[in-house]
């Protein structure tokens, strides 16, 4: 009897102070991330470019087919855009952990 109370309160103690739970209450920390931009091509500009002229124009005078083809000229650029740099500013992401691994393998195999 004394062998089994034994061994019940140690199972209860094991299971009272386990790492489930203390990491239950614990916050996680975010990851910062780096971001390489890339470089704008031209033809990028250019349709950046055509955006905002489109967004400055007084489209109070045009006629709605006028102003249908704009609202689907800027669907095509926006489609095109998103597309070249999958709706991501073009950047790569890397957190904290894995730079961390790229330089410690860069120490050793350099």
């Amino acid at each position: 009897m004394k062998k089994l109370t034994l061994n019940l309160l140690t199972v209860l103690l094991t299971l009272t102070f386990s790492p489930i739970l203390l990491k239950a209450g614990s916050e996680a920390t975010p990851n910062s991330t780096i971001v390489i931009p890339y470089v704008e091509s031209t033809h990028y500009k250019a349709m950046i470019e055509r955006v905002n002229e489109i967004k400055a124009m007084d489209k109070s005078s045009l006629t709605s087919s006028d102003r249908k083809a704009l609202r689907k000229e800027l669907r095509t650029i926006k489609k095109e855009l998103k597309a070249n740099d999958g709706g991501h500013n073009g950047g790569i992401y890397i957190s904290v952990g894995g730079l961390l691994l790229i330089i410690i393998l860069l120490i050793i195999f350099l």
